[in-house]
């Protein structure tokens, strides 16, 4: 059987730290296959950062998240 590696990392503001995380994921033993990042309304620079990394963005515009 393969085995199938995801990450899900939630983020507040700590797109100083993002860089080393995301390295430190990619060096892992087994590949990952996705990583779901979740933003949490960051105020400092995630978002354009994990853009300009090659991610995907998708916002919670709708407050979805708050009304679960």
């Amino acid at each position: 059987m393969t085995e199938r590696v995801c990450v899900v990392l939630v983020t507040y503001n700590r797109q100083k730290c993002l860089r080393k995380v995301l390295e430190g994921i990619k060096e892992q033993t087994h590949a990952v296959e996705r990583i779901f990042i979740f933003d949490n309304a960051s105020s400092d620079d995630t978002s354009n950062f994990l853009r300009e990394a090659g991610f995907a963005i998708a916002s919670d515009r709708d407050g979805l998240a708050k009304k679960l």
